[in-house]
């Protein structure tokens, strides 16, 4: 893989073997590092089928040429890195919905709302992508505060996975409905609501009583370990590592 620069603009270019399983990894990787421009070579014939599913979900990056043996990305799209700040609210606001909906949703044995829930990866990935761009392509002076944003972006994204995982679980799991299970998705709702305000407006005053709900979390999900069931355990397991993406990023907070 060949990788240029010029002011303002970053190129790679791309020579793909027979058989190549890593493609759409590449491509996606390029797109958070900054690139504009991905010239793609094939030693055969040129396979878009599965490149052009990747392009759905990378904000801006557009197909612009294609032959044979060649594809050219480009983005087409440079504006829209000014709206960088709405879109981490945009992906705040979805975790944060998917959290408080969830154990309702449970409750109310919703499993529509359950499913429209666990469908919102793609588009937490889309949105984490491409603010993680954005970051990429700040200036040097900033890039301090910048790693920490990006750290914070990539556990919004693990913390949707996780609970597009247990919304999927939920759905299809016949789980009976005990109130401490419910308490505790609950709170995780209330914490990653929190953790969206402390993002956007720091008050460090709010942060001891953050760390304690928090503790208070994880001692309720260890105490249901002790004694729960199979499929109540893959719950727990989703609602602790949750709780550690959370304490992850609480603690990146204060850099900000």
């Amino acid at each position: 893989m060949l990788c240029t620069s010029a002011p303002g603009k970053k190129k790679a270019k791309i020579q793909v073997k027979k058989g190549e399983l890593f493609l759409r990894r590449y491509l996606t990787m390029l797109y958070i590092m900054g690139y504009d421009e991905i010239e793609i070579l094939f030693d055969g014939k040129a396979r878009i089928e599965r490149l052009r599913e990747r392009l759905e979900e990378l904000l801006g990056y557009a197909l612009m040429d294609q032959g044979e043996h060649h594809v050219s990305i480009r983005n087409v799209a440079a504006p829209m890195e000014e709206e960088s700040e709405a879109m981490q609210r945009r992906a705040f606001t979805i975790l944060t919905n998917m959290a408080k909906e969830l154990p309702d949703a449970w409750q109310g044995n919703d499993k529509d709302a359950l499913a429209r829930i666990a469908e919102l990866e793609p588009l937490m990935d889309k949105l984490t992508n491409f603010c993680k761009r954005v970051i990429n392509k700040v200036s040097s002076a900033e890039r301090s505060h910048a790693t920490y944003s990006f750290i914070i972006l990539d556990h919004l994204e693990k913390m949707s996975d996780q609970f597009c995982h247990l919304a999927s679980h939920l759905k299809d799991a016949k789980v009976t409905q005990r109130p401490e299970l419910r308490s505790i998705m609950a709170s995780l709702g209330e914490l990653v609501a929190q953790l969206e305000r402390l993002y956007f407006h720091m008050d460090k005053k709010a942060l001891p009583g953050f760390k304690e709900k928090r503790k208070q979390l994880v001692a309720a999900i260890e105490k249901e370990f002790e004694h729960c069931r199979p499929k109540e355990a893959r719950i727990l397991a989703y609602c602790s590592a949750l709780a550690e993406l959370v304490m992850d990023t609480e603690l990146l907070l204060v850099f900000l």
